[in-house]
């Protein structure tokens, strides 16, 4: 162990010494595993390398030091205090005789100025601490903003898209409605006048039509083919135009039939499915309201 005591000596040992020492902390610092421990080290060297002449005593003595503290895996006072490397060599070796009594590593105890600059340097830490945990809440909070931004483009990418399915499903229907709107109109210009003249005849309907409309619809025209045969069977003496008066056939057909088809569709579902239309298209045209303001929105935040 090596203490801090001053002994005269020529410059000739001292560089000796100072390169045996040099040799065996040079091999040290290879050993260290932590970067910012071999930084201090080397800038260390590097002051020991410019010494002075009259510093050279004090250079070895702080040199020895400095391989006693690698040696115990224990590198603390003077070293690890950046801002003294400046200071003269022999005030180091005086601060350092000064907070410990003994050999060089017998007291763990530090000076009041050690304990300056411990208390310094942490109150260093704690400001940097703080700062980063500002910076980490910034970024946190950053980082919500952007999952609720998400989240919310997220549902208003939904509520679009199901706007859009309700929008087009109305459109459809209304499609439909208008084909069974035009083979409505079909069946009591032309189809109708026809089966009044001639009962037997079959009656076609459109294939786009639903197999439920066909049906009611086919129910409708065979009891309308009822009444035709009920009606031809009480007038089998006199003729269809006689009973009828001065009206031609084609004439009571037409106007027997539309009164018919008034009395019967006034029962039928095609009312209660208009009124469901209507009601299906406010609700998409609130629902397409709805989409225009989320999407005017997202467009302000942007």
């Amino acid at each position: 162990m090596h203490s801090l005591t001053a002994d005269h000596v020529d410059d000739h040992q001292l560089d000796a010494n100072y390169n045996r020492l040099l040799y065996l902390l040079k091999g040290q610092i290879l050993q260290l595993s932590d970067p910012t421990e071999v930084t201090i080290c080397r800038n260390w060297i590097q002051r020991f390398n410019t010494a002075r002449p009259e510093e050279k005593l004090d250079r070895n003595k702080l040199t020895s030091l400095l391989v006693e503290q690698l040696s115990d895996d224990n590198l603390s006072f003077p070293f690890i205090f950046m801002k003294k490397i400046n200071q003269p060599l022999s005030s180091l070796v005086s601060e350092f005789k000064q907070s410990f009594t003994g050999t060089s590593l017998e007291a763990d105890r530090p000076s009041q100025m050690e304990m300056t600059d411990i208390l310094t340097n942490l109150n260093d830490l704690l400001s940097d601490a703080e700062t980063l945990n500002l910076h980490v809440e910034g970024d946190l909070e950053s980082i919500r903003s952007d999952r609720n931004e998400s989240a919310h483009n997220q549902r208003l990418s939904k509520e679009i898209e199901q706007s859009t399915e309700l929008l087009s499903q109305l459109r459809s229907q209304l499609e439909y409605y208008e084909t069974l709107k035009v083979e409505l109109q079909n069946l009591l210009t032309q189809k109708l006048p026809q089966l009044f003249e001639h009962p037997e005849i079959e009656i076609s309907f459109n294939d786009l039509l639903k197999p439920a409309d066909i049906d009611w619809i086919r129910s409708a025209v065979q009891t309308v083919r009822q009444e035709i045969c009920s009606l031809r069977k009480s007038s089998s003496t006199v003729s269809l135009s006689e009973c009828v008066g001065t009206q031609t056939a084609a004439e009571f057909d037409t106007s027997d039939m539309e009164a018919f088809f008034e009395r019967k569709f006034a029962r039928l579902y095609v009312r209660e499915h208009a009124r469901q239309m209507e009601q299906r298209s406010r609700d998409g045209l609130t629902q397409i309201e709805l989409s225009r303001k989320f999407a005017k929105r997202f467009q302000l935040k942007k």
